[in-house]
């Protein structure tokens, strides 16, 4: 408890996205607090059909949604996707807890394993960054990025536009679907913050800090430091794709990440480990060696130089 300010007994509205495990939470955070938590699932933020609705916008509205929810008192603490959150941070907000992360994996929802689907087949996904891994391991499917969520692309599975769609297995939730596979971190490296939750709320509700703080988790939050470090030094701006995986053993945390080109024909690749209180310094590390990487495609862009890795 912060000292100071007693523990409060009052109604806590905790909301996000469907998909999350806001029940789980809120089941959690009765047990371990004895306040009354009520789970309040937030709607899906309508964007408009064309040019202004671009792939990726979904997240990021879903998010300013919830923040406008906690900046006018309508929801007291907001759940997010790591991975759906800007890298520069919201002055009047505080990440109050990232509870232990839950499995970062990608998925491939389909009848079979990825390297059995014949060959041109249309798989969907809703990620530019796993469009141009997935063309790297298998360029003889076809491929297409939809702007949607999990159960709109299980929506084009089931009715036959697709083959397969792949996922992360947090975006699932609870939603029952046919897995032909778990990509492994070394074949699909995560969105930086992938599968992990952050706990988001006013930053003067000492109380609401003090309640959700119990399910923080420190090797989590030192793990999505150094990923958020890394892809704040990239700063990506659409012209290419990053994957960062970075994992703590209580000493040192160690990151994995890559940068490609959108069509997945270059690529860079890198690896560090540091002291687990050094984590932000490692990623923002990291992040400028691959910037200087992207720095060299361009050159070669202008000179002509064909693909690299």
């Amino acid at each position: 408890m912060i000292d100071g300010f007693p523990r409060q007994r009052g109604l806590l509205r905790l909301s996000g996205a469907p998909h999350l495990p806001l029940q789980a939470l809120a089941d959690e955070l009765r047990s371990l607090t004895g306040r009354d938590v009520q789970p309040v699932p937030a709607e899906l933020v309508s964007l408009p059909v064309g040019a202004a609705a671009q792939v990726g916008q979904q997240p990021a509205a879903s998010v300013r949604a919830l923040r406008a929810q906690l900046a006018a008192g309508e929801i007291d603490c907001a759940v997010h996707a790591v991975s759906d959150l800007p890298t520069t941070p919201e002055g009047q907000l505080a990440m109050a807890a990232t509870p232990a992360r839950d499995d970062p994996r990608d998925v491939l929802l389909a009848a079979r394993p990825f390297g059995e689907l014949a060959r041109g087949a249309v798989v969907g996904t809703t990620s530019a960054r796993r469009l141009a891994m997935l063309r790297r391991l298998r360029p003889d499917l076809s491929y297409h990025l939809i702007d949607g969520d999990a159960q709109i692309c299980m929506d084009m599975v089931a009715d036959g536009q697709l083959a397969a769609v792949v996922c992360g297995r947090l975006d699932l939730g609870r939603r029952k679907a046919k897995v032909g596979q778990v990509f492994a971190i070394e074949q699909l490296l995560p969105d930086p913050g992938q599968g992990a939750l952050v706990l988001e709320c006013l930053n003067d509700r000492y109380d609401v800090i003090d309640t959700v703080r119990v399910l923080h988790d420190l090797r989590t939050w030192r793990a999505i430091t150094a990923e958020r470090a890394l892809l704040a030094a990239l700063n990506p701006e659409g012209r290419f794709v990053v994957g960062g995986y970075a994992a703590d053993d209580g000493h040192l945390v160690s990151v994995t990440a890559a940068v490609l080109s959108r069509d997945g024909r270059r690529l860079a690749r890198t690896f560090g480990t540091a002291d687990s209180t050094e984590a932000a310094d490692l990623g923002h590390r990291l992040g400028a060696d691959l910037h200087a990487a992207v720095a060299s495609w361009d050159l070669l862009a202008e000179t002509g130089t064909g693909e690299t890795t």
